[in-house]
């Protein structure tokens, strides 16, 4: 099902077979089954909707949507899934999808076993199977595939598979050519410039052929994971992106091939007849070494301390470097897509969502640059030279990054004001930029105990928080940017409730609360709604300040009084 979901021309082929009007509709019936296929296409990707909300999301008349309605209900193409709570007067009845109108069947290809599954219009498993099935290149193997594929629709007969049956998805591994039916190279199956007609003409409904990971993707809901990679560890490396909610294939359904890329220059030798790819340090076969092990026999061995398992840390952190390039890429695609495509972002949602981003990001960098320089990972004189400059480029990338990260917080307190949170987060980005310099001295000396240091950084950066002042640093540069703006949250000053600020606070009470002429000046601005808002916040001031006043003057012990308070106390005591 996902397959004509996410493909958007067998998706339309899709919606056009289940009202059956697709192919033969007449000029005149063209704009009525447009409207029947949108209301279609609008209820199939949710749980369950009414009529006023597919009139109200769809821009459709209400006549034309309970025709229509009406219509789909009478060829089972739509069910009636219950009520709505009533508002008053007769209850909305809530419409779905019917899941069993229409059937699809996934198939998946392995060299050893065969893998069959159908799925109802909701994307509900209805039933599953998988066998051991060798392959082989030729038609004996699709005649087998055939024969399974009848067995398992055995609860159906031949004119309920032709009726019910939307079409066949075949996933396969390797690289697909979908337009001419073609494996043009899979590994795992020892093919090249394979055809899948044969296999094709074994079903007499519609057959797609995916890359296995891609098929893997589309299986999740990329509604829910709108920027996500999916990463297949088997006998290969590959993979799938999906961005903006989108699968990106690429020619060939080949963009997921992330088993290629080089990890170490001048490595081991890979399939592909390069050097150092990622496939040869991390597919499945990697894992195991020689051993005719499984996968599941190796990660025995390593819960259970084994030696052999123990020198297989390299493959671990080979397969969190992998992982990060991948991180990165989607990371790149995703800041391209909010730069140069989204419409109308808030400065604030672009600072905030960008921050913690970018925040992530650096922190993964600084973790990996440590990884890297492990004594488990060393290789040859000259790759070792080589990894050391990408480990500086990498300190450089995470610099910008967290500098990036700085600037989008900036703008965010700009906008917004100070609060104790974003100063907290400004430290803690200052602290990743100081983290850096010991960095830097250990991936060229490697001689320092960097934990050590790093603990002595953090600890020092702690000492220091605890020594400012944050809270008079908050109300100070939020009264400066009120002088500048007209903007202040008041609200948030006073819940502070620290007696040190009553000094910055008076400051406040003695501006009159007068905004800037700027601010006046600006022709959409009420002057009554202004003067209204003056009014209030001097009244929330001098009744916070006059009842801190009266708490001070409160008779207290040695122990509750510091200085602070009494500084508080004179300056009230004085205030007119």
């Amino acid at each position: 099902m996902a397959i004509y979901k996410y493909d958007n021309n067998r998706y339309h082929s899709f919606i056009n077979t289940l009202i059956k009007e697709g192919r033969n509709r007449m000029s005149g019936l063209e704009k009525k089954f447009a409207t029947k296929s949108k209301i279609v296409n609008y209820i199939i990707n949710r749980e369950s909707t009414s009529k006023v909300e597919i009139s109200k999301e769809l821009n459709l008349s209400m006549p034309t949507v309970l025709s229509n309605v009406k219509d789909l209900l009478e060829k089972g193409i739509i069910i009636e899934t219950g009520e709505y709570e009533s508002t008053g007067g007769r209850k909305a009845k809530s419409i779905g999808i019917n899941p069993s109108y229409r059937y699809a069947m996934g198939i998946v290809i392995t060299a050893n076993h065969l893998g069959m599954v159908l799925v109802n219009l909701k994307y509900e498993i209805v039933k599953s199977e998988r066998i051991r099935l060798k392959f082989v290149s030729d038609m004996s193997y699709c005649s087998q595939v055939a024969d399974f594929a009848t067995k398992f629709l055995d609860h159906m007969n031949d004119a309920e598979q032709k009726e019910k049956l939307l079409g066949v998805g075949i996933s396969i591994p390797g690289i697909i050519n979908q337009e001419q039916k073609l494996v043009i190279k899979s590994h795992a199956l020892k093919l090249e410039n394979y055809s899948l007609s044969f296999l094709e003409q074994a079903f007499s409904v519609p057959v797609y052929f995916s890359n296995d990971a891609n098929a893997a993707m589309m299986a999740e809901d990329m509604n829910i994971y709108q920027n996500a990679i999916y990463l297949s560890l088997n006998q290969t490396l590959g993979g799938a992106f999906c961005i903006g909610g989108n699968l990106f294939s690429g020619e060939n359904q080949k963009a997921g091939e992330f088993g290629h890329m080089i990890l170490v220059p001048q490595g081991r030798k890979c399939y592909c007849g390069k050097s150092g790819c990622a496939d040869a340090y991390c597919a499945a076969g990697a894992l195991v070494g020689e051993s005719k092990d499984s996968v599941e026999q190796f990660m025995q061995l390593l819960q259970n301390n084994d030696e052999k398992a123990e020198k297989k840390e390299s493959y671990t952190i080979r397969m969190m470097i992998t992982v990060l390039n991948l991180v990165y890429l989607v990371f790149c695609f995703t800041q391209i897509k909010v730069l140069f495509t989204e419409q109308n972002i808030k400065y604030s949602e672009f600072a905030r969502k960008g921050f913690f981003q970018l925040m992530i990001v650096s922190l993964i960098n600084i973790v990996m640059i440590l990884k890297a320089n492990n004594k488990n990972l060393r290789e040859t004189e000259k790759q070792e030279k080589y990894k050391k400059t990408m480990c500086i480029v990498m300190v450089i990338f995470t610099l910008v990054i967290i500098i990036s990260a700085f600037a989008r917080m900036t703008l965010y307190q700009q906008n917004y004001g100070y609060t104790r949170l974003r100063v907290l987060v400004d430290l803690t980005l200052i602290t990743e930029i100081i983290l850096l310099i010991p960095t830097v001295i250990y991936i060229l000396e490697n001689k320092i105990n960097l934990i050590k240091t790093y603990f002595v950084i953090i600890v020092t950066m702690y000492c220091i928080v605890n020594f400012v002042n944050i809270d008079k640093f908050i109300v100070k540069n939020n009264i400066n940017r009120y002088k500048e703006t007209g903007n202040i949250d008041l609200n948030y000053l006073i819940e502070m409730n620290n007696t040190d600020l009553v000094e910055q606070l008076l400051e406040l009470d003695n501006t009159e609360f007068k905004y800037s002429e700027k601010l006046y000046s600006q022709s959409n601005i009420d002057k009554q709604l202004i003067k209204e808002k003056i009014e209030r916040q001097k009244k929330m001031l001098d009744e916070y300040l006059t009842n801190l006043k009266k708490n001070l003057n409160e008779t207290y012990t040695v122990a509750e009084f510091n200085l602070p308070k009494m500084r508080a106390k004179s300056i009230l005591n004085n205030r007119k």
